[in-house]
């Protein structure tokens, strides 16, 4: 990559095509200088490809290979397969085990041949901002990794509250967004018997669990130390309802490895509170205590116990 920068840069002085070339990466590299997040910065990197090159289809992905984790960060155009006829894909190494994937398609033939013509021009290009994209994508994952429960991988309490300002899930109330709050019945009896390790791994079984379950669009976080609450946008309280006795039953039949060698295990259950916006209330923070409000009465029912929330039993719960 750095030769095919520098070779470039040395043809420059008497190869108009070169330097016209020259002139175009380094105009890229003074825009994504001034980007304000990755998002824009893939925007830019875009527009340049398809000013350049035609392309209309282009996608960026992260890939993190230690977990076998993928997402797509950017999408313009039809969706195409990295293995495609007209592809041609770009790699920026994040770290030893994740890369950033940008990977363009060709209309046709003919732009695939350019593209292909100018294979040691993109080099030289992605050579020169590769260290920005990579910058912007450590950044990003640091502001993420303080955003999540370092435990569960949920989101955490700060995220929760910057999302209820900022998500739009909000702003049509004709379609309900379910708060669905969660507890582990008796928790802090798992850390008398045992140790705050034991109790992690009930966490973590119980986070994969609800992951398994809730829709792909749900968000999930951990508020307190065993309290979770999961955001299901475009719901129904029957939908809402048959997810948490899903998860409620499949957490039950769950087995925490308490003792390796003698294979004790520990089975636990949970209770969940469901409310619903805006069906039980147009604020937000409302919607959460109605959801706790669910989740006690849910508590002094029985273990195992789901319970969406009515207006009668606020006033007859026993919260103490």
């Amino acid at each position: 990559m750095k030769s095919d920068l520098l070779n470039l840069i040395n043809t420059s002085s008497n190869n108009i095509q070169a330097q016209k070339n020259i002139d175009d990466i380094f105009s890229l590299y003074d825009n994504i200088q001034y980007s304000h997040s990755i998002d824009s910065l893939i925007e830019i990197v875009y527009k340049w490809f398809n000013t350049k090159y035609n392309i209309k289809n282009f996608k960026v992905t992260f890939y993190n290979l230690e977990i076998d984790y993928n997402h797509i960060l950017f999408q313009k155009g039809e969706d195409f397969y990295l293995d495609g006829k007209f592809c041609k894909t770009f790699i920026v190494e994040i770290h030893y085990y994740k890369n950033l994937v940008i990977a363009i398609n060709a209309d046709n033939n003919e732009d695939f041949q350019l593209i292909e013509h100018d294979a040691s021009v993109l080099s030289a290009m992605f050579f020169l901002v590769n260290p920005i994209i990579k910058d912007f994508i450590i950044q990003k994952e640091l502001l993420q990794n303080s955003l999540k429960d370092h435990i569960t991988g949920f989101y955490n309490r700060k995220y929760l509250d910057e999302y209820l300002r900022n998500s739009n899930i909000f702003n049509c109330s004709s379609r309900n967004t379910a708060f669905m709050m969660i507890e582990v019945d008796r928790f802090k009896a798992v850390i008398d018997e045992f140790d705050y390790e034991i109790g992690d791994k009930v966490l973590i079984e119980l986070a994969n669990v609800i992951k398994s379950i809730v829709p792909s669009d749900s968000t999930c976080v951990k508020l307190t130390g065993y309290e979770m609450l999961i955001l299901i946008p475009n719901t129904t309280e029957d939908r809402v309802y048959e997810i948490a006795k899903s998860i409620i039953a499949k957490f039950a039949k769950s087995e925490v490895m308490v003792n390796f060698y003698t294979n004790q295990t520990l089975k636990k259950t949970i209770c969940a509170g469901i409310s619903l916006y805006p069906d039980h209330s147009d604020s937000k923070v409302q919607v959460i205590k109605n959801a706790d409000i669910a989740l006690q009465e849910a508590k002094n029912i029985a273990r195992g116990t789901a319970l969406v929330f009515k207006k009668e039993i606020e006033t007859s719960i026993e919260l103490f």
